[in-house]
């Protein structure tokens, strides 16, 4: 077990994940262990039987930071770095949701994870999550802006708005999804996406004290543009009144990761139809000055949102 593993409390884990963080102070990169739960990897060969248990193994994935944009808060990916198997060491890993019947991977069990590093990797790089609430009986989900706030998720929306205040009065579902990648394989049954996602449970509250909620305003707007908020003349009463920021805490929560190239299927591999995986990412387009705008103080840089 690396130094920074046993520092950051995880021990010897049945399924590892080595992941890379930035330091708090500058752009250098430190290398922490996660747990994830293991991810199939393909293709198989003809000369392996078609099983999960011949295919499935640990990928390492890298949690990688760059310094933040002056667009998108800068850009975190998770990459495949190599595979190995771990299928007889211990299980000891921490800082995870428990595994409950809520949060439980059932489909493809081999690709969840309950440790936060993940999750919490998953919710820095996304812009937009979906929340899911029952109000009045019906289903809603809606897609908001969001900023993850230590262990909590700060929304906001405006004062008026009757699915806002419901979120506070019953249990969340909140989820986010990056989509990394089309996975084109040999037959139409094998096609997938390579994905990172994370779904998390819990409740919310409304932030009333003044000072928390201008803090909690201020990390959603540097979020979405790290830096603005210092730049912008400061929101009026009636502006921030107007406004509910609400914090959801969750209490349980898993992701599922999808990567690497697809698997095919043996009678399928002397195939003469192209196989393989179509990278997709996120790119922030040239900054569109608004009509009547001269100064470029606080003009975002173009920069890739991954």
């Amino acid at each position: 077990m690396s130094p920074v593993a046993a520092a950051n409390g995880f021990g010897s884990c049945r399924r590892r994940m080595t992941a890379q963080r930035p330091c708090s102070t500058n752009s250098s990169f430190e290398t922490v262990t996660t747990c994830p739960r293991v991810l199939p990897v393909g293709p198989i060969s003809k000369n392996r039987p078609y099983s999960e248990r011949n295919y499935a193994a640990t990928v390492a994935l890298t949690v990688t930071r760059e310094p933040a944009s002056a667009f998108a808060g800068g850009s975190c990916s998770l990459r495949r770095m190599q595979v190995h198997d771990a299928t007889d060491a211990t299980a000891d890993c921490r800082h995870t949701f428990e595994i409950t019947d809520l949060n439980r991977v059932n489909r493809m069990k081999a690709r969840g994870t309950y440790d936060r590093e993940v999750i919490d990797a998953i919710l820095d790089e996304a812009l937009v999550c979906h929340v899911g609430i029952v109000h009045d009986g019906v289903p809603v989900i809606i897609p908001m802006a969001f900023a993850r706030d230590g262990a909590s998720v700060l929304l906001h929306g405006s004062r008026a708005s009757r699915l806002i205040d419901a979120a506070t009065r019953a249990p969340l579902c909140v989820t986010v999804t990056l989509l990394d990648g089309l996975v084109l394989a040999r037959c139409a049954y094998n096609h997938s996406m390579n994905y990172r996602s994370a779904v998390l449970y819990g409740s919310a509250k409304y932030l009333d004290e003044p000072g928390e909620k201008l803090a909690a305003l201020r990390t959603l707007t540097d979020r979405l543009a790290p830096g603005r908020w210092q730049l912008l003349r400061p929101p009026t009463e009636a502006e921030v009144a107007a406004t509910s920021v609400i914090r959801f805490s969750p209490t349980s929560g898993s992701a599922k990761v999808r990567a690497g190239g697809p698997v095919d299927f043996p009678q399928d591999l002397d195939s003469d139809v192209w196989g393989g995986e179509v990278p997709l990412r996120l790119i922030a387009g040239e900054a569109r000055p608004a009509d009547g705008v001269v100064s470029t103080r606080g003009l975002p840089t173009t920069e890739s949102k991954r």
